[in-house]
C-alpha cells in the first residue's frame, strides 16, 4: 500500500478487501473448511477474486453514452460489493468509487494511485 502510494481514504478499502478474501479461505486453524461454508453451509466462489489495484475497464452501458463517447472508463480495483458479486471501482479522474459487474481487467497491470 504504502508502496504504491494509494490515498488513506482507499486504505479502508484494502481492509475490508483483505476480510473478504480471508473468509473464503482456508486458514491455519481450520484447514478444511473456510468461514463462509462454516456460517452459510456451502463453498464459496472464489473465481471472481482479481489482485487488488490491478487495472480494471468499466463498461458504459449503450443508454449512458453517446455514439462518439468511449465504451468502458480506466478503474482500478479496489475491492468487492458485500451484498452482490459485484466490483468496487475506483476511479482516479472523477475520484469516485462505482460498482460494476461488467468489468475488463487487466491483472497484470497494477495502479499506482
Amino acid at each position: 500500500m504504502i508502496a504504491t502510494s494509494v490515498s488513506e481514504f482507499l486504505w479502508t478499502e484494502a481492509i475490508a478487501t483483505s476480510i473478504y478474501i480471508h473468509n473464503r479461505i482456508p486458514n491455519k486453524k481450520a484447514t478444511e473448511i473456510t468461514a463462509c461454508e462454516a456460517i452459510f453451509g456451502r463453498k464459496p466462489e472464489i473465481g471472481h477474486i482479481k489482485n487488488f489495484g490491478c487495472t480494471a475497464y468499466q463498461h458504459i452501458p449503450k443508454q449512458q453514452r453517446g455514439a462518439w463517447d468511449a465504451k468502458c472508463i480506466k478503474t482500478i480495483l479496489v475491492g468487492y460489493d458485500s451484498v452482490s458479486s459485484n466490483y468496487l471501482l475506483y476511479d482516479p479522474e472523477r475520484q469516485t468509487i462505482n460498482i460494476a459487474r461488467n468489468v475488463t481487467f487487466k491483472e497484470k497491470a497494477v495502479e499506482y494511485f
